[in-house]
């Protein structure tokens, strides 16, 4: 029950259903008012249609609008057998073919006499059209005018009709099918020209036009394709016309008789990344010196953790002006000078590009633009963002507050998954910076309640800072 009207989170409203104590008994079962969807009681008398009256307050409504008169037609997979065949090879290919879906009321018409559908342009005289002789035939009368003529068509029933007969469309009649047997009597150019036979020329175009715009490693991905799965007649003939196209690059690569070796170039010993991080200024280190005792205490909790390797959750709180921003590049400067690695990433760009070696979080930990609560961030176990987030002794993220919640849930559960561990943030040590006093993530038509449930403050993670 509910007294009010509640709209959800993103979800259809929970409309008003009182707890009235009235009860109805249906079918041997007691419904109250939960059970009782709610509808406009004028509009079904008027129109006696399923029908409904909804509030469109939000411009998700006008994409679900457009859905529904762009959508198309239905539409179905289906697969063709022959029948009694239980046991048959089952190929995922060529199981299922997708096609128009067409109900039985829509392609097999059925009606009372006279009520029939008629089709006609707008520029029509509808009594013209009326008067039209072809206009007062359906497929359900015609059917019971063949019954009438044909002692053949008086052995299927309505549903059995299609698969004796076809349905002329500009005829408005009935016409008997052709024979298979019918078709093997015409020449076989007219039945290559009319598409009856199947050929190798669009294989050999479809080769011959992806050689023009691909590399020759997807060509020969296509051309194993071609084998495997098309029934081509000639084989051959296509590896032999389309053999320069498909080895191109390796003639390219073996023409000068040479490998990498050869040339005597050094190894590379660390990833590109990690020796970007580990790079400092000097002359930020000079500046702890001039920390006043806030910012000192700060550092030294923080270093403290770092150098003991003890895995927490940091929240550095302070207006624009308050020095946040001098404390991460003295951080950055002093663990950098112990051969420790610090990841420095900030929500906004200009945020990022004042500290040393700064990136966006969105960059940095490949975060999706599409959140939800169980996304994860999208670099592997093998690339060089993971090798440097495992190095790392200590993560900074300024301007956390602006960001959605999910973003920074989204990195706990990647590190925790791919270095398997269950502590927050693979036990390393984390730094927040922001001003809840200043902007907010930003919820589109959201609400306060949900731009404050979308804050870092709602998040699990918030329990261990």
């Amino acid at each position: 029950f509910s007294e009010t009207i509640e709209q959800g989170k993103d979800t259809c409203p929970i409309y008003r259903r009182r707890e009235d104590g009235q009860k109805v008994k249906v079918g041997g079962e007691e419904l109250d008012n939960r059970w009782v969807v709610p509808y406009n009681p004028v509009l079904l008398m008027r129109y006696n249609f399923h029908i409904n009256v909804e509030i469109c307050n939000s411009i998700k409504s006008v994409k679900y609008l457009y859905k529904y008169v762009y959508k198309g037609h239905d539409q179905t997979s289906f697969s063709v057998d022959e029948k009694g065949n239980e046991r048959r090879v089952i190929n995922p290919i060529k199981q299922y073919c997708d096609a128009r879906m067409i109900t039985t009321i829509e392609v097999m018409q059925l009606h009372l006499p006279g009520f029939h559908m008629v089709a006609y342009n707008a520029t029509d005289n509808l009594q013209g059209v009326v008067d039209l002789a072809k206009s007062q035939r359906s497929m359900l009368t015609e059917y019971f005018k063949m019954n009438e003529r044909s002692a053949k068509a008086r052995k299927y029933l309505y549903k059995e009709f299609p698969e004796y007969f076809t349905w002329n469309k500009s005829g408005k009649c009935w016409k008997p099918r052709v024979p298979r047997k019918d078709y093997r009597l015409v020449d076989w150019a007219a039945a290559k020209v009319m598409g009856f036979v199947d050929t190798d020329k669009s294989l050999d175009d479809c080769l011959t036009e992806c050689a023009m715009i691909r590399f020759p490693s997807s060509l020969r991905r296509l051309f194993a394709t071609i084998m495997f799965f098309c029934e081509c007649a000639n084989i051959h003939h296509l590896w032999d016309k389309h053999y320069e196209s498909l080895a191109e690059d390796f003639c390219h690569t073996n023409d000068n008789n040479t490998i990498v070796e050869h040339y005597g170039l050094p190894e590379l010993h660390e990833s590109g990344k990690i020796v970007i991080e580990i790079c400092y200024e000097e002359e930020h280190l000079e500046i702890i010196d001039t920390l006043n005792a806030e910012q000192r205490a700060g550092f030294e909790e923080i270093f403290d953790h770092v150098m003991k390797g003890k895995g927490q959750v940091f929240f550095m709180d302070g207006p624009g002006g308050t020095g946040k921003t001098y404390l991460y590049k003295t951080l950055l400067a002093k663990v950098h000078s112990m051969d420790l690695i610090v990841v420095a990433t900030a929500t906004s760009g200009i945020a990022a590009s004042i500290m040393p070696g700064g990136r966006t979080a969105h960059s940095r930990f490949k975060i999706p633009i599409k959140l939800d609560d169980s996304t994860m961030c999208s670099f592997t176990k093998q690339s060089g963002t993971t090798e440097l987030l495992r190095r790392a002794s200590l993560m900074i993220w300024d301007e956390v507050v602006m960001t959605k919640r999910q973003c920074v849930e989204a990195l706990d559960r990647s590190l925790q998954d791919i270095m398997d561990c269950t502590q927050p943030f693979d036990g390393k040590v984390m730094l927040f910076g922001g001003d809840f006093r200043q902007v907010l993530p930003v919820v589109a038509c959201g609400t306060r309640a949900q731009i404050t449930a979308a804050t870092l403050l709602k998040s699990y993670i918030w329990e261990n800072v």
